[in-house]
């Protein structure tokens, strides 16, 4: 059977109601029976006292027998009580009784008073409010009588009765009146729960705007202002994870790499963009189906296999033209059973062509170190071997050798610059400077070599030029690098210009020629490390030069602009005024 929870509380305050009427009436009956009990004391003590003035006013007790009889028996009818006289032996001499039913306590009082010499009481067991006093007449010191006087009780009794029945009336009254306020106070209560289940129910839905109001400032109350606390904390812990939420989708939409998420049953519950750009599907139609039906891509399911049996795979594979890496790690449930599997995309071909370029680099740096390192070790085997012997030959030789060491010292230079590049650490050094000044150097720098190449090297300064800001040193280099290209691919009295004009707040300052022009499909890879065009024949060099121009420009916060045509190619930046 189910009990409400008014009903419950209504019985535990009746409960507590009667277990406390109960202890007041035990209590108060105790009390009362105590104070009656006392008063009767009082009043036989009073009654004694008469008895035995009015005894003891007949005169000797031996002499005056009579007359004390007449005394006990007047006593008796005045005051409706039993008396009795006993000699010093015990023995009864006289008895007017009736009234109670002493019993062997009488003859216990009279032995005790006679021993004791003094006045005694005591209660008759098993009759409620009697009561028996003996009191000893002594004459020099001796007992010569004692009288007992014994009281019925009935009043005792009388007023014991009233008391239970005025505690009975208010028992009944207190257990009538409890139910009623227990009713009342266990409605009041149990609407209070009433409210507290409700908010309760409704913050399950969702509704963490809710607050109890209207409340009693008791535990109730106090539960309610919990209540209300742990609403909003939990609104403020639900907006958070729904932020959190939302961070993460956003992270998630968002990623470079791709993403999927698939359930043992190989349905994909989960795909970003970027893994649908990936694989050319659509995230709204691959989610909610499997692998082989929404993405088909028969490489996945062996890696989702995998993870499903707790490993996890990392391997590349080709899609439409691209490089793929794959990540496949499992989603574990609390017991630490693989329960899905997410799957990261990343498209590495740039990084593969980039892995590639470097062992290209590496490839040709050590062939550009060998080959001149090679030539040298020839020439000193010649020159031990005899030709040192030969002036002229010997002399050949060191102007050959001298030149491949030049080479080499290049060569190592322009390595270290790229390392410098690579790894950021370029120094740049900006000053203001004068183009006309820089290009009079360069021009001091290479002129002679271009004389003897039987080539014209001209500048074309535009006047009035204002100075700009750049590393001087480098700007140099970067020419020079330009200069010796053109000088080199021009045929014999042709000319190679340098020139510097404004150019919508800048100076434009490059290099052009009359050469045979980069073929079209060299010139988007020109400036590739070690590469050089098939055209170049044997006076190309390390390949490394446009390379490291197009680094240094770059970090001035320019570019390099190349037109190249059949009649000649120009090579041209950008550097800011000051």
């Amino acid at each position: 059977m189910k009990f409400s929870l008014r009903l419950w509380q209504t019985l535990l305050f009746i409960t507590v109601i009667v277990v406390a009427m109960l202890t007041l009436s035990y209590t108060l009956m105790s009390s009362t029976r105590r104070s009656v009990t006392e008063a009767s004391k009082e009043q036989i003590a009073k009654e004694m006292s008469n008895v035995v003035v009015r005894v003891g006013a007949q005169g000797p007790f031996g002499a005056n027998k009579a007359a004390i009889d007449r005394e006990l028996e007047q006593f008796s009818r005045v005051f409706r009580a039993d008396i009795w006289l006993f000699d010093e032996t015990g023995e009864k001499v006289f008895a007017r009784e009736g009234n109670t039913r002493p019993g062997s306590s009488l003859e216990r009082l009279v032995e005790r008073s006679i021993r004791e010499q003094d006045y005694a009481t005591v209660l008759v067991p098993g009759r409620e409010g009697e009561i028996l006093a003996a009191q000893p007449i002594l004459e020099r010191g001796r007992v010569q009588a004692v009288i007992a006087i014994g009281e019925n009780g009935a009043d005792a009794r009388e007023i014991l009765g009233e008391a239970e029945r005025q505690i009975a009336i208010a028992f009944w009254v207190a257990l009538v009146v409890s139910g009623l306020l227990g009713a009342v106070f266990s409605e009041v209560i149990a609407r209070q729960v009433r409210k507290l289940s409700e908010g309760a129910l409704s913050i399950a839905k969702g509704n963490f705007d809710l607050r109890l109001k209207g409340m009693f400032p008791d535990e109730v109350g106090e539960l309610a202002s919990s209540f209300n606390l742990m609403a909003e904390r939990l609104g403020h812990a639900f907006e958070s994870l729904s932020e959190q939420q939302r961070e993460i989708a956003t992270v998630v939409e968002t990623m470079a790499e791709g993403l999927i998420a698939v359930d043992e049953s190989y349905h994909i519950r989960l795909i970003n963009p970027a893994a649908a750009r990936l694989l050319g599907v659509s995230s709204e139609e691959a989610k909610g189906r499997t692998v082989k039906e929404g993405i088909a891509e028969p490489e996945l399911e062996e890696p989702i296999g995998a993870a499903l049996s707790g490993r996890q795979v990392s391997e590349t594979y080709e899609h439409d033209g691209k490089v793929l890496l794959l990540h496949a790690s499992p989603i574990r449930s609390g017991q630490g059973k693989p329960v899905g599997v997410v799957l990261i995309l990343r498209d590495v071909t740039e990084q593969k062509r980039m892995e590639q370029a470097q062992r290209d680099f590496i490839s040709h740096a050590s062939h550009e170190l060998r080959t001149p390192i090679s030539s040298l070790r020839g020439f000193i085997e010649l020159l031990q071997g005899g030709a040192k012997q030969d002036a002229k030959v010997r002399d050949r030789f060191l102007a050959t050798m001298e030149t491949e060491v030049d080479r080499l010292q290049r060569l190592i230079e322009d390595l270290f610059t790229l390392a410098q590049l690579d790894a950021g650490r370029l120094d740049l050094k900006p000053t203001v400077s004068a183009v006309a000044d820089i290009i009079g150097e360069v021009i001091d720098l290479v002129g002679p070599f271009a004389a003897s190449s039987d080539l014209a090297l001209t500048a074309e300064v535009e006047p009035d030029l204002p100075n700009v800001v750049c590393d001087r040193d480098r700007i140099i280099q970067v020419l020079l690098c330009f200069i010796d290209n053109a000088l080199k691919h021009s045929p014999s009295g042709n000319s190679v210009t340098v020139f510097a004009a404004g150019d919508n707040g800048a100076v434009r300052i490059g290099v052009c020629d009359s050469g045979p022009g980069i073929p079209p499909n060299d010139v988007p890879r020109i400036f590739e490390r070690f590469y050089r065009a098939k055209e170049a024949g044997d006076k190309r060099g390390a390949g490394l030069g446009l390379s490291i121009a197009k680094e240094i420009v770059e970090a001035h916060e320019s570019a390099i602009d190349v037109v190249s045509s059949p009649n000649g190619t120009t090579f041209s930046f950008h550097l800011k005024k000051a």
